[in-house]
């Protein structure tokens, strides 16, 4: 037997500790489905768009929990205000008669937006420090192939060298006999 002894059931017990077939069965949780997540009735309609879209990508990618919903809401709302603020300050630029304290104000809002677009997209793993965090490539999780209707690609066409290399090592890793 190589590795370490398994804990016992007592110690499991008394450290309220899982065993390696609870951790599975957490990491194997059914992926809700997009008609579930309903976005918050305070989402304008911009704003709904933007859920629409990463609620589908970060479900897809088993990252989206209970928890991180309204993270997921601050985001589309940081989303559609960059855009608003953007739309605006590109408006008084174009102005005929520049006003420079308006523009001043409307680069700021801009540059606030987007400081906490980053830093929520970060915390949902959207930016690259954040996929590195969460341990997430970019690609839906192994063995949840999205339909062709909602833009996934259809079974029968090759996947790429680098999504084999990374389902084989999730199966490794989950020990599932695969090699």
């Amino acid at each position: 037997m190589r590795g370490r002894k398994p804990k016992p059931a007592a110690d499991r017990a008394l450290h309220n500790s899982e065993d390696r077939a609870a951790h599975r069965a957490r990491a194997e949780a059914p992926i809700p489905a997009r008609a579930e997540l309903e976005a918050p009735a305070t989402l304008t309609k911009p704003e709904r768009r933007y859920w629409d879209h990463f609620a589908g990508v970060l479900s897809g990618a088993r990252l989206l929990t209970d928890a991180d919903l309204e993270t997921l809401a601050d985001y589309c709302r940081a989303c559609a205000a960059v855009v608003d603020r953007d739309v605006a300050l590109r408006q008084a630029l174009l102005a005929s008669a520049l006003d420079q304290s308006l523009v001043r104000m409307l680069d700021n809002q801009v540059r606030q937006w987007i400081a906490r677009k980053t830093r929520l997209a970060s915390e949902l793993g959207l930016t690259a420090i954040g996929r590195a965090r969460l341990g997430w490539t970019g690609h839906r999780a192994p063995g949840t192939v999205p339909a062709a209707s909602e833009g996934g690609q259809p079974p029968d066409r090759p996947r790429s060298k680098l999504v084999e290399l990374q389902e084989r090592a999730a199966s490794l890793r989950r020990g599932d006999g695969v090699h």
